[in-house]
């Protein structure tokens, strides 16, 4: 099934069926991941945290959750779709998060690891830069093409709101960061340079 008729399909679900309470919200998570016998499955478990009304659910103890989620789902695709929901976590409770965060990105399994690295992704101007280039500085010497691609669609996206600290970052570690890295992490900055050429 494509991912357009899945959203329909858990869309009107949830419209029939809404969830009234955050026990309710992890019950229906839990079962649907745990349950799972086909990838599409778990997608709808990854989905039900995604609309609205269930933000008020998202607490610092669905970290743990998520986590499971990755390490379990041990894909880019659940990884990717889970950051979003631990990155919303991080400016309410940044205490409770951040060292959380700093924790991933030195565990031994890789999809945890780029976690730590993508979970800002959409946060822009709340981004932690210090988080995020601490948990990239632990990873960049990693030969996973999984860590490599993710330091390097974070630092673009970062650019993206600064592009000065962006190339800055890539520029003094360029020794460091494999090559893959820096391409992914200067396509943005390399495109503004082209329209401002043009």
């Amino acid at each position: 099934m494509q991912a357009p008729q899945q959203k329909v399909i858990l869309k009107e679900s949830l419209a029939r069926h809404p969830l009234r309470d955050s026990d309710e919200f992890r019950t229906v998570m839990a079962e649907l991941w745990e349950g799972a016998i086909h990838r599409e499955e778990r997608y709808a478990a990854i989905a039900v945290a995604g609309p609205k009304r269930c933000r008020a659910w998202q607490t610092p103890d669905m970290l743990s959750v998520y986590r499971r989620m990755v390490a379990e789902g041990a894909w880019w695709d659940f990884t990717d779709s889970l950051a979003p929901r631990v990155g919303e976590l991080l400016p309410d409770h940044p205490g409770k998060i951040r060292w959380r965060l700093v924790a991933f990105s030195g565990a031994r399994n890789m999809w945890t690891r780029r976690l730590s690295i993508i979970a800002q992704l959409a946060l822009k101007a709340e981004t932690d830069e210090a988080l995020l280039y601490g948990n990239i500085g632990r990873n960049w010497h990693d030969g996973e093409f999984f860590i490599r691609k993710a330091i390097g669609w974070s630092l673009r996206n970062h650019s993206k709101g600064d592009p000065d600290g962006g190339t800055r970052f890539v520029q003094d570690h360029s020794e460091d960061l494999s090559p893959l890295s820096q391409r992914e992490a200067m396509k943005h900055l390399e495109r503004k340079s082209r329209e401002r050429a043009t």
